[in-house]
């Protein structure tokens, strides 16, 4: 199917296992939460598959033919709003989590187009980009879990 080459669906599940580890690294269990956070991840990965192959769509006809843009399966308009929409839904599905958890994940929006559109033409910046990514979902799982962004102790002179 050309949807799920489009969002490398094969993959997504990477992603998501990054936001559940992180979860379950804060030691908490509500299994919801923790699946709501790895729907966010696999929303937000899947986005920026998207916006990836729209971003080289020049590219790739010369270099990968057969992805879904070069072959007309998909038209760059539909990548762009199959791709807007995924990365909007992974940000408003972590918002249903809490403020703390939305910041991580509009972060991670953020990052992704940053590296789609421009970091990743560079060899250095695109893979701490990409390792930056691969935190920040992690660090969405530990949102998530209560783990981050604790208030910190009130200082108390003696």
């Amino acid at each position: 199917m050309p949807l799920f080459r489009l969002l490398r669906f094969q993959n997504v599940f990477t992603a998501a296992a990054d936001a559940f580890g992180g979860y379950g690294w804060t030691g908490t269990w509500d299994w919801r939460r923790a699946a709501v956070t790895s729907a966010a991840s696999a929303c937000l990965y899947m986005g920026g598959m998207a916006i990836n192959d729209l971003c080289d769509a020049e590219r790739d006809r010369r270099l990968h033919p057969a992805r879904p843009i070069p072959m007309g399966w998909i038209s760059p308009a539909q990548a762009f709003a199959i791709g807007g929409g995924l990365i909007a839904a992974g940000v408003l599905i972590a918002a249903s989590l809490g403020p703390r958890v939305a910041a991580v994940a509009a972060q991670i929006a953020l990052f992704v187009i940053a590296y789609d559109s421009l970091l990743k033409k560079w060899r250095v910046p695109g893979a701490a980009a990409m390792g930056l990514l691969r935190g920040l979902n992690f660090a969405m799982g530990m949102a998530a879990g209560g783990a981050l962004f604790h208030d910190p102790p009130a200082f108390s002179a003696p």
